[in-house]
């Protein structure tokens, strides 16, 4: 009887468990990644939010416009700036930003 009155108890804690585990989409807080932005790893995810919060405390017009791609430590970054002189630095923010292996520059410049 004692056993029986055991394992009826644990099987009541494990469904307990169980039902406080469940956890629903709503529930889980948004990332901060940016939407056009692509992370294939953890630390790549890192590394993207560490270059948005360089670029947006250099006060870089427009930066949330741009799109970065980290895969292993490697940047794309790609979509358009105002002159050559702001993908100029975007890029060297980039490149400074630790975690940051090799930056590919697909940025386009509105005013040549």
């Amino acid at each position: 009887m004692r056993k029986m009155f055991l394992l009826s108890a644990m099987i009541v804690i494990t469904q307990s468990l169980i039902a406080q585990t469940n956890v629903r989409p709503q529930d889980v807080p948004a990332k901060k990644e940016m939407s056009q932005d692509f992370s294939l790893t953890d630390s790549d995810r890192v590394i993207n939010a560490r270059i948005r919060d360089r670029l947006k405390q250099e006060g870089l017009q427009g930066y949330d416009s741009i799109a970065i791609s980290t895969k292993n430590g490697d940047v794309e970054v790609s979509g358009t700036v105002q002159s050559s002189e702001d993908a100029e630095k975007v890029l060297s923010t980039i490149r400074a930003t630790d975690g940051v292996n090799a930056v590919f520059n697909r940025i386009a410049v509105e005013n040549r």
